[in-house]
């Protein structure tokens, strides 16, 4: 089957199945006007460096210094972990920190917390987040579902 027969195998050759065809390509193109300005703001929404932000604008963010690292893996290969002291309330406490390859566990780390202190986290360290990866992960495939959800939607027949 050469090209030509294809092209008229999908899109047939009535002029209304074309018209649904454009409509499809115009919501695919026009998903990703809008997914791509949502995903700006929907990765700074569930990212670190907006509850950094609202940490430093509260006043909470607190200065820890590390008392302990050790290295796990293979040479050349390490991830660290470290231990960290930090004073609180007049209370002195340890915070544990994992630091995946290549970072190495600085001698200051900054950790912050939004609401509650007993919440803290910090911004070097390694942070695993499945839901943010999902999230995003949608956000990037919907113009795609919102094409396939339009060809439905107008009943446009594919080739068998």
């Amino acid at each position: 089957m050469d090209y030509q027969a294809a092209f008229y195998e999908l899109f047939t050759d009535d002029p209304v199945n074309w018209g649904k065809w454009v409509l499809v390509f115009a919501v695919l193109i026009l998903g990703y006007r809008f997914s791509i300005p949502l995903f700006k703001k929907v990765s700074y929404r569930l990212g670190l460096d907006y509850k950094c932000d609202l940490a430093r604008a509260r006043g909470h963010v607190i200065k820890a210094f590390i008392q302990d690292r050790y290295c796990t893996g293979d040479p050349g290969n390490y991830d660290w972990h470290a231990k960290y002291k930090y004073s609180i309330d007049g209370k002195t406490l340890t915070y544990r920190a994992f630091f995946k390859h290549p970072n190495q566990p600085p001698r200051i780390l900054y950790l912050y917390y939004v609401n509650n202190p007993r919440r803290l986290f910090a911004r070097d360290e390694y942070h695993w987040n499945v839901l943010y990866g999902l999230i995003m992960l949608l956000i990037i495939f919907l113009p795609w579902i919102l094409a396939c959800i339009t060809m439905v939607v107008l009943r446009i027949p594919l080739p068998q």
